[in-house]
Protein backbone atom coordinates (compact mmCIF):
# COMPACT_ATOMS: atom_id res chain seq x y z
CA UNK A 1 0.00 0.00 0.00
CA UNK A 2 1.79 3.51 -0.90
CA UNK A 3 0.73 6.24 1.64
CA UNK A 4 1.75 9.95 1.62
CA UNK A 5 2.26 13.09 3.66
CA UNK A 6 1.82 16.63 2.12
CA UNK A 7 3.21 19.12 4.81
CA UNK A 8 2.15 22.91 3.64
CA UNK A 9 0.24 25.34 4.67
CA UNK A 10 -1.02 26.30 1.91
CA UNK A 11 -4.59 24.86 1.76
CA UNK A 12 -4.68 25.23 -2.00
CA UNK A 13 -1.47 23.52 -2.40
CA UNK A 14 -2.24 20.76 0.12
CA UNK A 15 -5.59 19.80 -2.27
CA UNK A 16 -3.69 19.70 -5.49
CA UNK A 17 -0.98 17.36 -4.11
CA UNK A 18 -3.70 15.52 -2.44
CA UNK A 19 -5.25 15.15 -5.48
CA UNK A 20 -2.55 14.42 -7.50
CA UNK A 21 -1.13 11.21 -5.14
CA UNK A 22 -4.44 9.78 -5.30
CA UNK A 23 -3.92 9.74 -9.25
CA UNK A 24 -0.50 8.30 -8.77
CA UNK A 25 -2.09 5.42 -6.71
CA UNK A 26 -1.93 6.50 -3.51
CA UNK A 27 -4.62 5.09 -1.43
CA UNK A 28 -4.13 7.35 2.14
CA UNK A 29 -2.60 10.91 1.69
CA UNK A 30 -2.46 12.88 5.34
CA UNK A 31 -2.39 16.46 4.81
CA UNK A 32 -0.80 18.93 7.48
CA UNK A 33 -0.74 22.50 7.73
CA UNK A 34 2.35 22.66 9.86
CA UNK A 35 5.43 20.35 11.74
CA UNK A 36 3.29 19.94 15.19
CA UNK A 37 0.12 18.57 13.42
CA UNK A 38 2.31 16.74 10.91
CA UNK A 39 5.17 15.26 13.88
CA UNK A 40 1.93 13.83 15.47
CA UNK A 41 0.31 13.01 12.21
CA UNK A 42 3.76 10.95 10.89
CA UNK A 43 3.82 9.09 14.84
CA UNK A 44 0.70 7.94 15.01
CA UNK A 45 0.12 7.03 11.30
CA UNK A 46 -0.44 2.93 10.45
CA UNK A 47 1.18 2.47 8.34
CA UNK A 48 3.91 4.91 8.62
CA UNK A 49 3.81 7.28 4.91
CA UNK A 50 6.27 6.04 2.13
CA UNK A 51 6.61 9.15 1.11
CA UNK A 52 6.38 13.16 3.03
CA UNK A 53 6.20 15.81 0.97
CA UNK A 54 7.24 18.85 2.84
CA UNK A 55 7.30 22.72 1.98
CA UNK A 56 10.08 24.81 2.69
CA UNK A 57 7.86 27.80 3.78
CA UNK A 58 5.34 26.43 6.86
CA UNK A 59 4.01 29.96 7.73
CA UNK A 60 6.31 31.07 10.51
CA UNK A 61 7.65 27.28 10.90
CA UNK A 62 10.81 26.31 8.78
CA UNK A 63 10.88 23.09 6.62
CA UNK A 64 14.44 22.17 6.93
CA UNK A 65 13.94 21.98 10.99
CA UNK A 66 10.82 19.93 10.63
CA UNK A 67 12.63 17.56 8.00
CA UNK A 68 15.92 17.47 10.68
CA UNK A 69 13.51 15.98 13.19
CA UNK A 70 11.44 13.87 10.98
CA UNK A 71 14.79 11.80 10.26
CA UNK A 72 15.42 11.61 13.74
CA UNK A 73 11.90 10.12 14.11
CA UNK A 74 12.93 7.64 10.84
CA UNK A 75 16.07 7.71 9.40
CA UNK A 76 14.13 5.77 6.72
CA UNK A 77 11.94 8.26 5.48
CA UNK A 78 11.35 9.02 2.19
CA UNK A 79 11.21 13.12 1.65
CA UNK A 80 10.45 15.38 -1.28
CA UNK A 81 11.16 19.25 -0.17
CA UNK A 82 9.75 21.83 -2.49
CA UNK A 83 11.23 25.53 -2.41
CA UNK A 84 11.65 28.40 -4.40
CA UNK A 85 14.92 29.31 -2.71
CA UNK A 86 18.07 27.60 -4.52
CA UNK A 87 20.24 27.82 -1.66
CA UNK A 88 17.88 25.21 0.01
CA UNK A 89 18.53 22.62 -2.12
CA UNK A 90 21.53 21.59 -0.68
CA UNK A 91 20.44 21.85 2.45
CA UNK A 92 17.49 20.02 2.35
CA UNK A 93 19.81 17.10 1.01
CA UNK A 94 22.10 16.95 3.94
CA UNK A 95 18.76 17.42 6.13
CA UNK A 96 17.57 14.15 4.37
CA UNK A 97 15.51 14.84 1.61
CA UNK A 98 15.63 12.25 -1.18
CA UNK A 99 14.63 14.19 -4.03
CA UNK A 100 14.29 18.49 -4.28
CA UNK A 101 11.82 20.24 -6.20
CA UNK A 102 12.13 24.19 -7.07
CA UNK A 103 9.19 26.30 -6.67
CA UNK A 104 7.02 27.36 -8.95
CA UNK A 105 6.81 23.86 -9.71
CA UNK A 106 4.85 22.30 -12.43
CA UNK A 107 2.72 18.95 -11.88
CA UNK A 108 4.88 16.67 -13.76
CA UNK A 109 7.60 17.88 -11.79
CA UNK A 110 6.26 16.43 -8.75
CA UNK A 111 5.38 13.40 -10.52
CA UNK A 112 8.68 12.60 -11.68
CA UNK A 113 10.50 13.68 -8.40
CA UNK A 114 8.05 11.26 -6.66
CA UNK A 115 8.72 8.71 -8.77
CA UNK A 116 12.45 8.42 -8.15
CA UNK A 117 11.66 8.93 -4.37
CA UNK A 118 9.54 6.08 -4.36
CA UNK A 119 12.32 3.58 -6.23
CA UNK A 120 13.76 0.90 -4.37
CA UNK A 121 16.71 1.24 -2.62
CA UNK A 122 16.40 5.00 -2.51
CA UNK A 123 16.98 6.23 1.15
CA UNK A 124 17.95 9.65 2.56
Amino acid sequence: MRTAMVVDDNAFHRELLEVFLGTMGFTQVWTCDGPSEAMRTYKDAAPKPSIVLIDHELGPADGLRFLRELVQVDDSVRAVFFSRDPEAERECYKAGAVEYVRKPYSIAEVGRAVNRAMRPGVVS
